[in-house]
């Protein structure tokens, strides 16, 4: 839309005439009177350390009786003139608005060169053209600093709540963006050199980060994520020579933009690797990269005005790349869900084939009293058979109590299938009866090894819950504590379980006195695959952690008491 803006005919502008000078010091009002200025044009193009001052004269009888606005445009040096003319800084360029009995026929302005090179022209509009512009500009410069910091709050919000490290870099990025935008617009770089080397170095330090991050170069590419790491040192090292030596042996060698190709080399490799959020990735940094060698390449080497000024590009590439990068951590997102939900159903099929083994090892347990009875009735029947003493009453009552012991293997394996069958529904019952039934189940095998049990609580609790899954997490707790015992080999051992309401919450507290769980453990305990047995898988209460919180929306937590460890099954009574 800019380029549709009126602006008036150059041929206005009679006479450019160029002072080239070494000596910093001097001002506009020394050189006026000076005979060395020599003919020259606009736009106004120099590679060179020397300072320039410009006399450039008007023809105003090609004017009308109109306000004017007539714009020093420059993009990488700070202008000053005569102490006498009125202007205004808008954008880094100064605006000298003149009516036509006003107008100045001849301004001396004085470039200052502090980057080795110079690119200047002069624009005149009429004073209301120039304002439209300047509000098309400004709402231009607002559309971009929205995109970017709404870019930077919410990938805040995305590391706050997933605390993945790689949405905190990028939101630095962007802030670092954000602020490299309103320091080129609004900032004098020949002031502010420390701030702008300050504001570069963040958005690189953390673009570099973000892209080790994202790409994941530690396994993916080895070698690139070396020479990612090595580069923020050596950028580090340009930057403080410039400080202190006033020399960036980067800077006056190559641009220092190149060092961000290392980024679309890393996208490259790891995009053939198969990992597509990848392709997002080196689509917006292609963007980003070939838009800054773009503008610094017409810095050191053109001899032609920019057809698009360079804060202008930036200002457009900045929000695009936001935009476009969106996709990348979005589908980034969404492949970790999926191998998270991966992994989820992974460790559930190991949690269900961890807990059949223990209900094998408990049925074994259960079966081995009625398999013993039903060994002396088959004893008792031979005995009596080979002393001739084999009477039918006699055979009866054998059968009969054979029959018994058979039922209650039998009801055994009914309580154990219905034990671990899983339901989604939940279901009104009662968690007495619910914990004594983990408690028979386990019985045989606790009675085994001498653990006592006892189960405390003053009234009989319903709640509304997902039962299976709920006895399943008691009845890990309790294996665990029974593993416990046997491992330390602790005398007198028993675990206590008591039962009770808080204003809002039921709480099932289990405690032992197996003698704890180390410090340095006790919060890893609820990691996945983390054991202190020999042969365990360390899922078990993880799985637990996750049914209670994540199913039945609870918490499940575990501390040190003086004899042993307690875990508190904390469910919200609704």
């Amino acid at each position: 839309m800019f380029l549709f803006i009126s602006f008036l005919d150059a041929s206005i502008i009679k006479k450019v005439e160029v002072f080239e000078s070494t000596d910093r010091s001097l001002s506009v009002e020394d050189i006026k009177e000076s005979k060395k200025f020599k003919r020259t044009k606009l736009p106004f193009i120099r590679a060179s350390s020397n300072i320039f001052f410009l006399r450039v004269t008007f023809d105003k009888s090609k004017l009308d009786d109109e306000l004017y606005s007539v714009e020093l445009d420059t993009e990488f040096n700070n202008i000053s003139v005569e102490k006498d003319i009125k202007y205004l800084d808008i954008y880094k360029n100064k605006v000298l608005d003149q009516s036509l009995d006003s107008f100045t026929e001849t301004i001396y302005i004085k470039l200052n060169n502090i980057d080795d090179y110079v690119n200047f022209n002069i624009s005149i509009s009429e004073s209301n053209d120039y304002a439209f512009k300047q509000i098309l500009l400004s709402k231009f410069f607002g559309v971009a600093y929205g995109i970017v910091f709404a870019a930077f709050l919410y990938y805040i919000a995305f590391f706050i709540f997933n605390r993945e490290k790689t949405y905190i870099y990028y939101a630095l990025t962007q802030l670092s963006m954000l602020g490299i935008l309103l320091f080129l617009s609004y900032r004098e770089i020949e002031n502010d050199r420390f701030y702008m080397d300050i504001i570069f170095f963040s958005f690189y330090l953390f673009s570099n980060l973000f892209t080790k991050s994202f790409l994941n170069t530690k396994v993916n590419t080895p070698i690139i994520d070396k020479i990612l790491t090595y580069s923020i040192f050596l950028y580090t090292l340009d930057m403080l020579s410039g400080w202190i030596f006033n020399f960036y042996f980067m800077a006056d060698t190559m641009p220092l933009s190149t060092l961000l190709i290392v980024y679309l080399i890393a996208g490259y490799v790891v995009y053939n690797q198969g990992y597509k959020p990848a392709l997002f990735y080196l689509i917006s940094w292609s963007i980003m990269v070939f838009s800054f060698l773009f503008i610094e390449f017409q810095f050191y080497f053109t001899t032609q005005e920019l057809f698009i000024k360079p804060n202008y590009i930036i200002h457009v590439i900045a929000p695009l790349e936001s935009l476009i990068l969106a996709f990348a951590l979005s589908y980034k997102m969404k492949i970790l869900e999926e191998e998270k939900l991966q992994q989820q159903e992974f460790l559930t099929h190991q949690s269900k084939l961890a807990s059949m083994g223990e209900m094998i090892g408990n049925i074994a347990h259960q079966w081995r009293q009625p398999l013993t009875h039903l060994s002396y009735i088959m004893m008792n029947l031979k005995t009596a058979f080979e002393r001739d003493k084999l009477t039918s009453e006699y055979f009866d009552k054998k059968s009969i109590e054979a029959k018994n012991q058979l039922e209650f293997m039998s009801h055994t394996i009914d309580d154990f299938r219905d034990f671990f069958k899983v339901s989604k529904e939940k279901e009104l019952f009662s968690l007495k009866i619910a914990i004594d039934e983990v408690i028979n189940l386990l019985s045989a095998s606790l009675n085994s090894y001498k653990i006592e049990v006892k189960f405390e609580y003053k009234n009989d609790i319903e709640i509304k819950s997902l039962r299976g899954e709920l006895l399943q997490v008691i009845f890990n707790i309790l294996n665990n504590a029974k593993d416990e015992f046997i491992r330390k080999d602790t005398s007198n051992p028993i675990i206590n379980i008591h039962l009770y309401k808080e204003k809002k919450n039921i709480l099932i507290e289990i405690s032992d006195n197996a003698g704890g769980i180390k410090n340095e453990i006790l919060q890893k305990v609820f990691e996945p695959y983390f054991t202190t047995k020999d042969k365990g898988l360390g899922i078990g209460l993880y799985m637990s952690k996750m049914i209670i919180e994540k199913n039945i929306a609870g918490k499940l937590n575990v501390s040190n008491i003086e004899e042993g460890a307690l875990f508190s099954i904390k469910i919200p009574n609704k």
